[in-house]
């Protein structure tokens, strides 16, 4: 709600010649004895730690026996990079100021206002609020659903000394967010769909690669600015005027890293490269000669490189084709081996996931039309170099009912789950693995092993072990090298875990890193780790 400092000046102005109108005016009217209230309990500095929850609770000397519904409260800041009225602020409107609010750190003049509804007469004690500090950067970012199927943002931020545990949990970020300029809270309508940090230069936003988080519904999209303190500038971050062609939402952002990428909405692709300014808005999901191409909604991408890489299956040619790189189109494969032609296939996709292992992987589930299912794979690398392993047929029942499927970089495990069982596929011994049974009623809702790029990849793990004074290892470890699962059992306020389990090529069951409890129900997540 904007709050203009004439209205205020009114208020106090009004509060003076009521008194005296009751006095003149002989009509009928019921009249209320003013009263004579004093405001205590709010210091004179007020202090708080960015992303705190203040507690201040007014006492009003002189009202103990009026009802609070006889009055209306305003908590007003005055904001001193804006300019008139919009200098002041509204910030809350409760008796007591006890929720979360968004400023940069400094020191505000800041005003709490009474009044009574009954006779309008207003009360207003000055005081100052010094916020400290900024909300640090560091920990999990859950995208979740509302028992109303609307979209919410939860943010854990980890104690780096105590790995596994959060302190400070934000259950509802979105709410702390508003644009600094016209003070309009963040908003993000619709169905939540994914969550994905971005390391990325977005000219129409800010100059120069910033990181942020993308959420997106299935109406709209919007991002949160991680390197500036977490702002949110209305319309200017909106997505439509990040892209070419004025798109609302995606499915999906894929990082590949800094500045590269891809998007998928329904079956289209979409690749970003901020060094020749490609942004998202023109599909390249179509060959050289110009034929669409509709696409799964998976695709296996070389993440941790600074290549753009990619196999993509094609439903309706039912056929793998790759893309590399600048391209705007697709890429039709050459090389095939007996009993197995990437360019002639004949099956539907299932899935499809890439790992480093093995010197790089596509993994692929596929289904043929007597609802039989295969593991197809193919070499895959950075540079697009390709050729076609295996396509052979599977039989484990757990196979059939696979859903929610993620690969690790390492070793090249497939994961994937039924109902509250996570098991795991092993392509060197063919055989499926039960890794977690989380009990009846406990579904899993998401599978994550890859993060965003500040989480170092395993493959690239010496580098943490040659710079420890750069990385905090204990810290990094779980979301590098584990894989990560969600569970819901039902319940929206509390009922969803965040469990990181270790991967051991030996032992399938080999325990986790760490569990969070009394989440919602997530929908996806994304970690980020500062070295500060």
């Amino acid at each position: 709600m904007k709050f203009q400092h004439k209205i205020i000046c009114s208020c106090l102005l009004l509060s003076a010649l009521v008194y005296g109108a009751c006095k003149k005016d002989l009509g009928n009217y019921e009249y209320t004895q003013p009263l004579d209230i004093t405001i205590e309990g709010i210091p004179s500095n007020y202090a708080i730690a960015a992303g705190d929850k203040p507690d201040i609770q007014p006492v009003l000397k002189g009202a103990e026996n009026v009802a609070d519904s006889n009055f209306s409260y305003q908590w007003v800041m005055s904001v001193s990079y804006l300019i008139g009225e919009d200098k002041l602020r509204v910030i809350d409107n409760s008796k007591n100021l006890d929720s979360v609010f968004r400023y940069t750190s400094g020191a505000y003049n800041a005003y709490y206002l009474v009044t009574d509804k009954r006779t309008g007469r207003t009360w207003t004690t000055p005081f100052t609020i010094t916020i400290m500090g900024s909300v640090r950067k560091n920990g999990w970012f859950l995208l979740t659903e509302k028992s109303d199927h609307t979209a919410n943002i939860g943010y854990l931020i980890e104690d780096t000394l105590n790995v596994g545990t959060y302190p400070k949990r934000f259950s509802e970020f979105q709410t702390t967010l508003r644009d600094a300029t016209t003070n309009v809270p963040y908003s993000l309508p619709g169905k939540p769909k994914f969550l994905s940090i971005v390391s990325a230069s977005v000219n129409a936003a800010e100059t120069g690669t910033k990181v942020w988080i993308y959420a997106g519904t299935d109406q709209w999209l919007e991002k949160i600015n991680v390197t500036n303190d977490f702002t949110w500038k209305n319309r200017v971050y909106s997505f439509p005027l990040e892209n070419s062609t004025g798109m609302t939402t995606l499915d999906k952002i894929l990082p590949t890293s800094s500045g590269i990428g891809y998007g998928i909405k329904d079956t289209s692709l979409y690749r970003y490269y901020n060094v020749f300014r490609y942004t998202m808005g023109v599909p390249i999901s179509r060959l050289a000669t110009g034929e669409l191409i509709n696409i799964a909604p998976t695709i296996a991408q070389v993440t941790q490189t600074t290549s753009l890489a990619s196999v993509v299956y094609d439903t309706r040619g039912k056929r793998f084709l790759y893309h590399y790189e600048t391209n705007s189109f697709l890429k039709q494969f050459t090389n095939k081996i007996d009993g197995f032609n990437p360019d002639s296939v004949g099956m539907d996709l299932v899935w499809m996931g890439y790992t480093h292992a093995y010197a790089g992987n596509v993994i692929a589930l596929m289904e043929n039309s007597a609802k039989k299912r295969f593991i197809a794979r193919m070499e895959f690398n950075s540079s697009a170099t390709s050729l076609p392993l295996s396509l052979y047929e599977v039989t484990a029942p757990e196979l059939f009912q696979a859903e929610n499927f993620a690969i690790d970089l390492k070793y090249g495990f497939m994961y994937f789950s039924n109902g509250s069982k996570l098991f795991r596929y092993n392509l060197d011994t063919k055989t499926v693995q039960l890794v977690k049974d989380y009990g009846t009623g406990n579904n899993i809702t998401k599978i994550r092993t890859k993060f965003h790029q500040s989480v170092i990849a395993p493959t690239q793990w010496q580098s943490v072990l040659n710079f420890p004074q750069s990385y905090n290892k204990f810290v990094l470890e779980p979301v590098s090298w584990g894989v990560s699962v969600t569970t819901f059992n039902g319940d929206y306020n509390s009922g969803g875990t965040l469990d990181v389990l270790k991967i051991d090529p030996l032992n399938p069951q080999a325990g986790s890193y760490y569990t969070v409890t009394g989440l919602g129900k997530i929908i996806d997540f994304d970690y980020y780790y500062s070295k500060l």
